[in-house]
């Protein structure tokens, strides 16, 4: 069962055993959340609801195992301190193979370990969504391979999702009446590259077979490298997507219809 935060004590009962909790910035830790938490001298959003979450009295109340995951688990990956948040498990790192053994033992009452290491997951193995997503969001690679020591993502090898299972959550969307395709990666601009520069040809045949389920195309992410290593191809997506007459620009991010990155050249 998946729920909002806020609905927990309608989720939460004598019956439950364990709750799954995926974080991207469990601390506020994050480069972004940093930056601009030092602009105001307050808290990160994602670490003043992610307290709350753990904190919520009927996690107590029912003894419920708390399991963690996410890109943000670094931030936790010691028993201090998650001591201190009530959390008993972390996945760190991909947790399609390992995190259902993992709430299984939760299930049998059996101790848990207080970490366990995802597996690296090929990319035809990553599973399809079971429903719609939030804006959309459809993941079309994993992992960056750049290899900063900062960035947990760039520490992980570049994989890109087959084309016909993005196509079918992206219709899976549509078909929820959430006509929007955010495609999602750590750079959408790579997709289908494998190595530091972009594929256009591999992008723009993606691009095509997601417009046949919807015109609200946005990317996620990009970086700025991949754009000014090739200012032709952003010229074609431009084209592909009517950026600059049916529409004025498109942005990186979960935005709206009109929410788009504009036209260059």
């Amino acid at each position: 069962m998946i729920g909002h935060p806020d609905h927990l004590d309608k989720l939460i009962g004598p019956d439950t055993e364990a709750l799954g909790i995926t974080t991207h910035d469990p601390l506020g830790l994050g480069p972004a959340s940093t930056t601009f938490s030092n602009f105001v001298k307050g808290e990160p959003y994602s670490s003043h609801y992610f307290k709350e979450l753990v904190e919520n009295p009927y996690l107590q109340k029912y003894g419920v195992d708390v399991i963690v995951g996410g890109p943000g688990t670094w931030q936790l990956d010691d028993k201090r301190i998650m001591e201190k948040f009530n959390v008993d498990a972390l996945v760190i790192g991909e947790g399609e193979r390992v995190a259902p053994e993992l709430f299984k033992k939760a299930m049998d009452g059996e101790e848990l370990p207080k970490s366990v290491q995802g597996e690296v997951i090929p990319a035809e193995d990553i599973p399809n969504i079971k429903g719609p997503t939030i804006n959309g969001l459809v993941e079309i690679s994993r992992g960056c391979g750049r290899g900063c020591s900062f960035c947990k993502p760039t520490l992980l090898n570049l994989r890109h999702r087959p084309i016909e299972d993005i196509v079918e959550e992206v219709k899976m969307n549509v078909e929820a009446d959430n006509a929007k395709a955010l495609l999602h990666a750590e750079d959408v601009l790579r997709y289908g590259s494998q190595d530091l520069t972009p594929e256009p040809s591999k992008l723009l045949k993606l691009i095509e077979e997601v417009k046949k389920q919807t015109d609200n195309i946005s990317f996620s992410h990009a970086a700025l490298a991949s754009v000014a290593s090739d200012p032709q191809l952003i010229r074609e997506i431009s084209e592909l997507l009517h950026i600059g007459t049916e529409k004025k620009a498109v942005v990186f991010g979960p935005g709206g219809s009109r929410d788009r990155f504009q036209r260059t050249g």
